[in-house]
């Protein structure tokens, strides 16, 4: 069976499709936060607690961008492991099964 034929899998590939955007996306909104916040503490020192909450946000953003990636990457299923197949000239043995 294709791997793309389950409509299970079609469902894991859409999760994994989403929390890759969703990572892309973070990483986009950390980068924006933290060229945002250099820019603001070159023209206007001042003001630390803007840029230094813009980037706050930023590595809040790269924290999840990261976890979704890990996410996306290693939270699946394994496959189901088929059952092993035992020669008849081996007597007394069993098949093995899959954890």
């Amino acid at each position: 069976m294709a791997r793309g034929s389950h409509p299970e899998h079609a469902e894991h590939d859409r999760t994994r499709r989403n929390l890759l955007i969703l990572s892309l996306a973070n990483w986009g909104i950390a980068i924006t936060a933290w060229a945002v916040s250099g820019y603001l503490g070159i023209t206007s020192p001042t003001q630390m607690i803007v840029y230094t909450v813009l980037f706050v946000i930023g590595l809040f953003a790269v924290a999840v961008a990261v976890a979704t990636f890990l996410l996306e990457k290693f939270s699946h299923r394994p496959a189901p492991v088929p059952p092993q197949t035992v020669p008849d000239d081996e007597q007394g043995t069993t098949a093995a099964t899959g954890a």
